[in-house]
């Protein structure tokens, strides 16, 4: 038996538990721990295959020689990867293949292209997922349990305050750090120079805290996707819930930009909601493209950003929501730029406004427009703006 087989084997005996809301990297850094190991790529090994698997923290690679290798202890690959990494996160707001091929990357050696997968680079906000804690946590976890552990939820990205403690949360800088990005950390093996505070902002400590009550809330739904177009709707909906569309359907978009620049100021000093500073654009930044019919997928973090901004709570948006899901093709009228193609009422509406048709007052009434919507130039051709 080999050196490192020996180990393993020795090392069985201590094999902690895995906590309900810990991360796999935490859990490997406390292995690490308790077994002695010299070398950080000794757990790696042991663990992984590979040197380094496993010492990235947010998208780990060969889940499927730990699987193997821990005799299926924790739960298979999927469970592990929706459970205790980053994927559980960002899966709400990806279809089911994009998801499906983040979980087959983590199995094996490709775990490297999952940010690019999720469209993370072009998404404006960090890629890069700072290892945070809530440092009363950490004491509590020291006191009670004998060691202190990340925190699954304090890694969302959309998370600042801590659930149980409602303080801020830090962030550390250590796996930053050359050599201290191939090692495993605990929080309190991290040191002070590497802490970061979140800054001033006090002020958005509201809209943070409900953005961290609904992303708990998000991630604990089993299988929840969210459709981007039904988002739209469910959005424009909370929009003109809240006073802010003229009758016609025309957002006050300066209104709702006040408004919302308000309700989250000082949130732009939080790492990862630089996106912000865009809203003073004219075209209103993010919430333009959340609120339009534009293509592409958004980082959930904007997401969830308007989620606190125009919901009461997790419960709020999804009632809004699976009443938008509950009738398809009735979108309000409400317009903000144009619709995508794809809308099914352009094809009914090409259809209906015919010389040997129906009356434009009947077809408005038939699928749900106002006549001023169906009656525009640009309508007969079959777009809804």
């Amino acid at each position: 038996m080999s050196k490192s087989g020996e180990l393993f084997d020795n090392a069985l005996t201590v094999l902690p538990d895995m906590h309900r809301d810990e991360t796999l990297y935490s859990w490997c850094a406390r292995y690490h721990a308790l077994t002695a190991n010299r070398l950080a790529m000794d757990t790696a090994l042991q663990l992984f295959g590979p040197p380094v698997s496993g010492v990235i923290h947010d998208f780990p690679s060969h889940l499927g020689s730990f699987v193997v290798r821990t005799a299926g202890r924790f739960g298979d690959v999927s469970t592990l990867a929706m459970k205790h990494t980053l994927l559980g996160f960002y899966a709400p707001f990806k279809q089911d293949q994009v998801v499906a091929r983040s979980i087959e990357a983590m199995t094996g050696s490709s775990a490297a292209r999952i940010k690019f997968s999720l469209g993370l680079p072009s998404s404006r906000v960090s890629a890069v997922h700072p290892l945070k804690a809530c440092a009363v946590c950490a004491d509590e976890d020291q006191t009670h349990l004998g060691h202190a552990f990340w925190h699954m939820e304090h890694q969302w990205p959309s998370v600042w305050i801590c659930h149980r403690h409602r303080c801020w949360l830090r962030h550390s800088i250590a796996k930053l750090k050359g050599v201290l990005g191939q090692q495993w950390l605990l929080p309190n093996t991290v040191a002070g120079e590497h802490w970061r505070d979140v800054g001033r902002a006090a002020d958005a400590r509201p809209v943070l805290e409900r953005m961290q009550a609904i992303t708990r809330g998000l991630v604990a739904q089993e299988a929840l996707w969210l459709d981007r177009n039904l988002l739209r709707l469910t959005y424009l909906a909370g929009v003109k819930r809240m006073g802010l569309m003229r009758p016609k359907g025309n957002i006050r978009l300066r209104e709702l930009r006040d408004s919302f620049l308000f309700c989250v100021r000082g949130i732009e000093t939080v790492p990862g909601f630089h996106f912000v500073q865009g809203v003073y654009e004219e075209n209103g930044g993010f919430l333009g493209e959340l609120l339009r019919a534009v293509r592409g997928d958004k980082h959930p973090a904007k997401h969830i950003l308007l989620m606190a901004f125009l919901f009461n709570d997790c419960d709020d948006f999804l009632h809004t929501y699976h009443s938008m899901s509950l009738a398809p093709g009735s979108e309000p009228t409400i317009r903000v730029g144009r619709a995508r193609a794809s809308d099914p009422r352009r094809q009914e509406l090409a259809l209906l406004l015919k010389p040997s048709g129906p009356t434009i007052t009947q077809v408005a009434r038939n699928i749900g427009l106002d006549l001023d919507t169906v009656n525009r130039p640009g309508n007969r051709g079959g777009w809804l703006v």
